[in-house]
Formats: structure tokens, sequence, C-alpha cells
């Protein structure tokens, strides 16, 4: 499917910036240019894969909002729909469903997001308003507990010693509340917050699917498209959280992303990031230009970039786990795109009606 123009991306679409070589002493700030360079899928990415999620009347979901991976089992994330977390096999087999909306015990009125805590084997569901609810790996309810009464917190990540929240400037916008990052132990228990909130309230989502995004080392990268800043969040001791600002001539204000009516009637008029991942050392991300499309490759070690017109379709960026990026897919993206694909991996999805995964892997950069 051809990328049509950035006016149909508006909040549902994620964002990836796009840069040439160029960074400041300190590695705080790293400045982006954008090039006529022109750059399809297949020039970024390979060995693409499908996996066919056998559903069943039970497993049949509305979209995937957020995927994870542990022991070889897939935790997607259906906010619209079934408002719950689906587990599928390593073949992709429906097994069970986490959490339900309701008024029961255990169940909650939405569904934000979702973490996996690895350490101690369960799902913690994050619903509005700041309340968890913890399940077993099979689905069995555990407990529930409101762990801010102050702060409204959107997005959940699990370490080793506990847990981090993100507001997403979301929140209250003054005072002893107003930050970012709220960290909790594995009991729930409030630790630190760091990083104070923007002056305004964010009405717009973060516009990428996944913001915290775990690096090899066991750190977190979490994007913030409101600022076109990348922090790296430290887990493995003392907390500590750095932030890099990737600069572009025309980023569009905070002030716009807080009022909804003007971003939408003037997001030609500037650039903003949309969709990014953080894949073998690299962010690998999209922003929009004048309504044209640009993505970026960006290591943040070095504070090298990449920068190139993108004119091909863009699969979601969902997750990566070990080297390899997932994303969502329908059926019809992938007809028409089967030059990317084996006639058997094409065969095997002609009667499928929900969103497919699909796998693929960084080239090489020269």
């Amino acid at each position: 499917m051809k990328t049509k123009t950035v006016c149909m991306l508006t909040i549902c679409f994620f964002m990836l910036s796009c840069a040439k070589k160029v960074d400041e002493a300190d590695g705080k700030e790293i400045y982006v240019k954008k090039t006529s360079k022109e750059c399809k899928l297949n020039d970024l990415y390979s060995d693409f894969d499908i996996l066919t999620l056998k559903t069943g009347d039970e497993g049949v979901f509305r979209g995937i909002n957020k995927l994870m991976i542990h022991d070889g089992c897939y935790y997607i994330l259906d906010k619209t729909g079934k408002r719950r977390v689906l587990v599928f096999d390593a073949d992709g087999k429906y097994k069970h469903s986490i959490g339900n909306a309701g008024k029961g015990k255990g169940e909650y009125v939405n569904i934000e997001d979702f973490t996996i805590d690895k350490e101690n084997r369960r799902v913690v569901i994050l619903a509005y308003p700041s309340t968890v609810y913890v399940y077993n790996l099979d689905g069995s309810f555990v407990q529930s507990k409101k762990i801010e009464k102050n702060t409204m917190l959107w997005n959940i990540a699990s370490y080793a010693n506990g847990f981090i929240c993100s507001t997403n400037h979301m929140t209250y916008t003054e005072g002893k509340h107003a930050f970012l990052f709220y960290f909790f132990d594995k009991d729930f228990g409030f630790t630190d917050k760091q990083i104070p909130v923007l002056p305004r309230q964010m009405q717009i989502p973060p516009l990428v699917s996944n913001v915290f995004n775990e690096t090899d080392g066991g750190e977190y990268i979490y994007f913030d498209v409101y600022d076109s800043s990348v922090y790296t969040i430290n887990t493995d001791g003392r907390i500590s959280v750095s932030k890099k600002k990737l600069v572009l001539d025309n980023y569009m204000p905070y002030e716009k992303f807080a009022n909804t009516s003007e971003f939408m009637s003037e997001q030609s008029k500037y650039d903003y990031f949309f969709r990014a991942v953080y894949a073998d050392g690299q962010l690998h991300s999209y922003f929009a230009s004048k309504n044209r499309l640009y993505g970026m490759v960006t290591d943040l070690k070095s504070n090298s970039v990449e920068a190139f017109r993108y004119v091909d379709w863009m699969p979601d960026l969902l997750y990566q786990k070990d080297g390899v990026i997932y994303s969502s897919v329908s059926v019809r993206q992938v007809m028409e795109n089967r030059e990317l694909f084996g006639q058997n991996q094409i065969d095997s999805i002609r009667n499928q009606s929900n969103d497919l995964i699909l796998k693929f892997r960084c080239k090489a950069r020269d």
C-alpha cells in the first residue's frame, strides 16, 4: 500500500525521524536535516515473515495496540475491541485472554496498557485511573491496587526491581504531581519520580505504539514526540534518566499537541514524529514534514543519523526482541506487497480477517 499524504496519518499513526550526521559536543542535541535520498521498506529491512493468528470465536480482536513476547507466547493488547490482553502460542494459536472489562472483581472499565513482570511471572494491566490489575500468566486474577491518587498514568513497563509508569505529559501541568516518569517497587510502592512535564497538558496521544522500548542492556528508551526527545532510563541500581533532543528546523510547538483542533488543522505546516522503535542499538523512526514522509535511523551512542525521503508503505513498529521487529499488518497490505513474501506465506493468509503479525530484521547500514 503506497503512502498517502501525511494528513491521512493524523492521530492514529506514529512517527520516525530523519537526519544527517551532526551532534553537539555534550551529546544532548542531534540536529536533523532532511535529504532528497529516497528509501523503501526493503532498503531498511529484510527477512520478512508472517505469523497468522488462529483466533477461533474467543480470540477475535479489533486491533493490535501493543505486543509483547514471553516464553515463546505472543501477548496482544486490544484496547478498543475486547479490551483485554489475548495470548497466542508460538504457532499463532489462541490460548486464553487476560483481564476483562466490567465492574466485577478483577474487572476494569477500560484498559490503557500492560506489561509482563518476568521476575514474578505475572501480567500487570494498567487501567484508568492509575490503577494496576495483576494476573497470573494463565489469566487468573491476583489483586488490584490504585498506585497514584493525584497523577494520571497511561503506560507501564517492568524491570528487575520494579515498574516504570509514564504520564506522557497528559496529566496535571504544575506542582509536585507533574512529572513524566513515576517509579514503583515490585509491590507497587512509590519510589521516585523524574522529569517535570511540559507546561501544557497534552491532548494528542503519544503517537508511538510502545513508548517504553527495552534495550539488550536492560535500559529503557522512551521517545517523547511532544518534545522530540529520547530519554534513556537506566534501572540498574540507582535510577537515572538522560535526554537527547532530536532538533528539526520546523518542529511542531508543544502547544499544538495540547490542542486537538489546532493539531488537526495545522499538522501540514510543521514537522512531527509519529512512529518509533529501538532495535539493534538504533532508533528507527518516521516523521512528517509538510505532507511528506521521512525515515530516520539514529545511533544513540555515536549520535550519528541517516535521513531519507520515505516512499513506501509503513508497517506499525510495535515491539522488538533479539533483533526482530514486530508489526501488525493487514491481509490487504500483504497482498499489495507480495514481492516481499514467499508464495507459501501468501497462500497461508488468504482466508484471514484479523490483522497478522509481521516480523522482519534491520539491514546492516553502510
